[in-house]
């Protein structure tokens, strides 16, 4: 009954992806730990093969798919490259899954905390209109760091993003989704191929289809549900999203 409930709970991940265009890997990664007692780190691997699929069909079938602030958005998908392979090449084995857990629900909480009450964070751009060189260190910074936890924790980076784009660069939400499709499906291809290149990819191949699947069909039903949602309420949800997750992990974390 259990697993049935998780294969269910699967198809909520990609109806996130579809609404928010990140948070579906925020839910795989319980969900295979609760249901499947699959552990954190090998649940990372599912979660970066599914996120790269649901990206990849995401980029395909979104309506209107438009990047919006190219510049920036190319700066970041550098950035964020080489901070999820450094992550999940040199951090990823020394750390332990307790302490990534602890990161995961920080910054899950921070981030979910930051967009509901929507934080203002214009004193950290100070020194844009003084140097371009100067202005740019913002966006480095923010992209090395949401690319090494992208490879530590192993979900894509949407849910960092997202509110990084919005909270930062100024994005809305929904411009924030299409450009996080598009680095989700960066960052998780080089995560992939560095766990192949390490030799610890190890999935159940028939689980990971039937999870690709049920995203697949969630996706769908999130992309029909996002165009009738105004922008408001959907920065809204995503805040909420991330805090509920953040303290279901949080109080839970002791049984992982």
């Amino acid at each position: 009954m259990e697993i049935i409930i998780g294969y269910i709970f699967f198809i909520l991940s990609g109806l996130l992806f579809g609404l928010f265009g990140a948070g579906g890997s925020l839910v795989t990664i319980p969900i295979l730990m609760f249901f499947f007692s699959i552990s954190f780190k090998i649940s990372t691997s599912y979660s970066l093969i599914i996120v790269f699929f649901t990206s990849l069909f995401g980029i395909f079938l979104t309506k209107n798919f438009k990047i919006h602030k190219i510049r920036s958005v190319l700066i970041f998908a550098v950035i964020s490259i080489l901070g999820v392979y450094f992550s999940r090449n040199y951090l990823f084995e020394l750390i332990s899954e307790k302490i990534l857990l602890l990161v995961f629900v920080f910054f899950l909480f921070s981030s979910g905390i930051s967009m509901l009450f929507n934080f203002k964070f214009n004193k950290l751009n100070f020194l844009v209109k003084r140097s371009k060189l100067i202005s740019c260190f913002p966006l480095l910074a923010q992209a090395f760091l949401v690319g090494n936890l992208t490879g530590l924790l192993g979900v894509g980076g949407g849910f960092l993003i997202v509110p990084v784009l919005i909270l930062f660069q100024k994005f809305n939400v929904k411009q924030a989704a299409h450009a996080s499709l598009i680095l989700i499906f960066l960052n998780s291809t080089l995560a992939i191929f560095s766990d192949i290149n390490n030799n610890v990819l190890k999935v159940d191949f028939l689980l990971l289809a039937s999870i690709i699947f049920l995203s697949f069909i969630g996706f769908i039903l999130g992309l029909k549900i996002r165009v009738k949602l105004n922008l408001k309420i959907m920065h809204s949800l995503f805040a909420l999203f991330l805090i509920i997750i953040s303290l279901l992990v949080g109080i839970n974390i002791q049984h992982f």
